[in-house]
């Protein structure tokens, strides 16, 4: 990809986010989507040594599995988005202890009682706030 493809990218992300802050200022709602793969990348960034974009790149890749995985996304589309994170040199797979992980999601602060809520994708470039309960996400994550 070069470089003029890549500074346009990152101007219309800029724009997108800007205005999505702008619309949720106190993360009420749709700013709430602008986490897609933060869960996970937290549980991995507390858990294993990887920077902040390494972590989020791969809870992308496990929330975008997970979306496929609830037949929101193509196999398609689950490969793209994993494709376009390898263009940019990005981590998109790693021998976790899913367990060590659950635990911390367990911990994390968007957790309701028994169920967490995930930024999932209904397709490329529209997300979803879904709450799936601790039992669900164990038996997806845990093959």
């Amino acid at each position: 990809m070069d470089s003029k493809t890549i500074e346009h990218l990152i101007y219309q992300s800029i724009k997108i986010k800007t205005n999505i802050v702008g619309i949720d200022e106190f993360e009420a709602g749709e700013r709430k989507k602008l986490n897609f793969g933060h869960t996970f990348g937290h549980a991995i960034e507390k858990n294993y040594k990887f920077s902040h974009g390494q972590a989020v790149s791969l809870g992308i890749a496990i929330a975008s599995k997970l979306s496929y995985k609830k037949g929101y996304i193509s196999l398609e589309n689950y490969k793209s988005i994993i494709e376009l994170l390898k263009l940019f040199k990005l981590p998109v797979d790693y021998k976790f202890d899913y367990n060590l992980l659950l635990e911390s999601i367990i911990n994390d602060k968007k957790r309701e009682q028994e169920s967490i809520s995930f930024i999932l994708l209904q397709k490329i470039g529209e997300a979803k706030i879904e709450k799936i309960t601790l039992k669900e996400l164990k038996s997806l994550i845990i093959e």
